[in-house]
């Protein structure tokens, strides 16, 4: 499939009107700002074939795919690149079946799903207590940075949640909302999160692998809720994938509630 280079933000509005209709079938919620920054990093490409359009964000080692498909009927190559896709819906009643079906048809693969839970602050009464042997705090040292990017990257998915790269784990550093835990003085796992309209988001927590079994994620868990009570947040979410069962149960034992917002994530790898 050849693709093309976004080099304009406008020309891209005018080509996405032109293959968006009622019935479309799209996963596509960019925001304008996103386009333009992409366009101007030269990450954006596009492909247009059969009515369809297909836009293609360059990634470390593949692309994601967002998609406007108004002919399921035809099968396109997708070959020699590798790629992922997200398609969000409301509840399992929603899910998207026939656009499961166009892109297995087209040889994806589904890869998981992840559901987003929420907490309102009314129902956090109170602030945790954190277990006195172990002590969590910002990270701001440049060890402490270096040990967040090898946990992130040796631990989550390289497809789906977006691995952060150092500059982005720099800046959640700066704004004191990534999070390190100690097991006498042995770093042990992170946190990070993000404020953002009164909701504090819970992006990446993750325990190495050395540590686990003692408790530490819930005390991150704790520690998180604690900050953002003192940020004044009105509500914490996050994203978990649906049959990580330890981390699900974590957080509905913490309160937390399935938002009925899910997003399934396929693959193309060659």
């Amino acid at each position: 499939m050849e693709l093309t280079l976004v080099i304009d933000p406008h020309s891209l509005e005018e080509i996405i009107e032109a293959h968006s209709f009622k019935d479309t079938l799209t996963n596509n919620y960019l925001l304008s700002k996103q386009y333009s920054n992409y366009i101007e990093e030269k990450k954006l490409w596009y492909s247009i074939k059969d009515a369809n359009l297909y836009l293609f964000v360059g990634k470390e080692g593949f692309y994601r795919l967002y998609y406007h498909v108004n002919n399921s009927e035809v099968e396109h190559d997708f070959t020699n690149i590798e790629i992922v896709l997200e398609i969000i819906y409301r509840g399992e009643s929603k899910k998207p079946i026939d656009h499961v079906n166009y892109w297995k048809k087209n040889g994806f693969k589904t890869h998981l799903t992840r559901d987003c839970y929420f907490l309102k602050k009314s129902e956090v009464t109170s602030k945790f207590e954190n277990k006195e042997e172990f002590k969590i705090e910002s990270v701001s040292s440049e060890e402490d940075i270096i040990f967040a990017k090898k946990l992130i990257d040796e631990n989550l998915d390289i497809y789906t949640g977006d691995r952060l790269a150092l500059h982005e784990i720099e800046h959640y550093s700066e704004l004191g909302h990534l999070y390190c835990v100690y097991n006498k003085g042995i770093r042990c796992g992170i946190l990070q999160a993000e404020f953002k309209n009164n909701i504090f988001w819970l992006g990446h927590i993750v325990v190495d692998e050395n540590f686990r079994g003692l408790g530490l994620a819930n005390e991150l868990v704790n520690h998180y809720i604690n900050e953002g009570i003192d940020l004044q947040a009105m509500q914490f979410q996050l994203w978990v994938i649906n049959d990580n069962i330890p981390a699900v149960n974590l957080y509905q034992k913490k309160g937390f509630k399935y938002l009925n917002k899910s997003t399934l994530s396929m693959l193309k790898l060659n």
